[in-house]
């Protein structure tokens, strides 16, 4: 049979700040391959990556087939009312957006908020992650650690991918705990990313520094007990915890 593209019109993408070009790509050259426009809004903090990498795209299309214009980036900023005007916004067919939960939440309400007159709009979302490793009895701990290690603190951490729980059965519980805590205070080393034998960066940001001393202080009154790390460094640098 013969296979062909249907375009729906004009699709929407948010991307967060962690990784500003690739979940573009996912969403955004399908788009464009079945005959779509695109506009662009990324994260307030990572706009110069989307201006760059919407320079880059232009050039290309407009030197080969003249589509100048297909992608347009729009820098909203904080301006959460221009956001949601963009969302509501009945010239967009789709929107497919990557971040955090709370934009998923905030952009379904949007458009729920517009009943019927914005029923047919389709989203595609990816939002978070909540990984865990699981460590059996007979696993390799120390393979099993190193994992976790670089899991958990690749990064900084700042991944939807990012190891945050693991699971360990109790025979090699203690062993396990023991090898990740001396694996925190002995194979990270906090700093310039490009030095060499620096493994763990800042945090992009002095909101996520206050964010992160927020769950720290969280877990620990929730009952946690802090084995290693919890403190900021200063600047947009964080101990892994």
């Amino acid at each position: 049979g013969e296979e062909r593209a249907l375009p729906i019109g004009i699709v929407g993408k948010t991307t967060a700040f962690n990784f500003p070009y690739a979940p573009f790509a996912w969403g955004a050259l399908p788009a464009m391959a079945a005959g779509n426009g695109v506009v662009w809004k990324p994260h307030p903090k990572a706009t110069l990556c989307a201006m760059a990498l919407t320079k880059v795209i232009d050039d290309v299309l407009r030197t080969n087939g003249g589509f100048s214009g297909l992608v347009t980036c729009v820098d909203a900023g904080d301006d959460e009312a221009l956001t949601r005007r963009m969302w509501r916004d009945a010239r967009f067919a789709m929107w497919e957006c990557t971040g955090g939960e709370a934009m998923g939440e905030a952009l379904l309400r949007s458009l729920a908020s517009e009943g019927a007159t914005r029923l047919g709009v389709r989203t595609l979302l990816e939002l978070g992650g909540n990984n865990a490793a699981v460590v059996h009895a007979d696993a390799d701990v120390a393979q099993a650690v190193e994992s976790v290690l670089f899991g958990a603190t690749g990064t900084s951490g700042q991944r939807c991918t990012s190891t945050r729980v693991a699971y360990v059965h109790d025979d090699v519980y203690n062993y396990f705990e023991r090898l990740l805590v001396a694996g925190y205070k002995q194979e990270l080393r906090i700093g310039d990313p490009f030095t060499p034998g620096v493994n763990v960066g800042p945090v992009f940001h002095a909101d996520a520094v206050e964010r992160f001393k927020r769950g720290v202080d969280a877990c620990v009154k929730a009952g946690s007990t802090l084995l290693c790390g919890g403190r900021a460094l200063g600047g947009n640098f964080v101990e892994p915890t």
